[in-house]
């Protein structure tokens, strides 16, 4: 869990320049140590595993009233460097947490017969 907000502000850069990354107050750096076993659907377990943690971090922290966001731009290595994770060390998962600024309207959705396949996929 990253507060500090000059580690933050490092981070910015380390995410592609996005700068809502240094305005929240906290951020979370899930890690993982990378592990070789595969999965029998071809996935690797810790992605998969720490995936599955963090998106119930997210459930929890919006059920709690607070916001979030996924990272999924941001340079590894930097993060790492940044942060003196170790090299054997993942960082599979970022995210924000932090009261939201702004509440918008719901996205449209899809209608369910349009991302669901019975039996076959068309």
């Amino acid at each position: 869990m990253v507060e500090n907000q000059e580690t933050r502000d490092k981070l910015v850069d380390a995410a592609n320049g996005q700068k809502f990354l240094g305005q929240a107050p906290i951020t979370i750096v899930a890690c993982s140590t990378e592990s070789e076993r595969v999965m029998p659907c071809g996935q690797y377990a810790y992605t998969v595993d720490l995936s599955i943690a963090v998106s119930f971090m997210i459930l929890e922290a919006t059920e709690l009233g607070l916001g979030t966001c996924w990272l999924g731009a941001y340079d590894e290595n930097k993060v790492k460097d940044i942060l003196s994770i170790p090299k054997d060390i993942r960082v599979p998962a970022m995210f924000t947490l932090g009261y939201a600024d702004e509440t918008p309207d719901p996205r449209p959705r899809k209608d369910l017969d349009q991302i669901v396949c019975y039996e076959k996929y068309e």
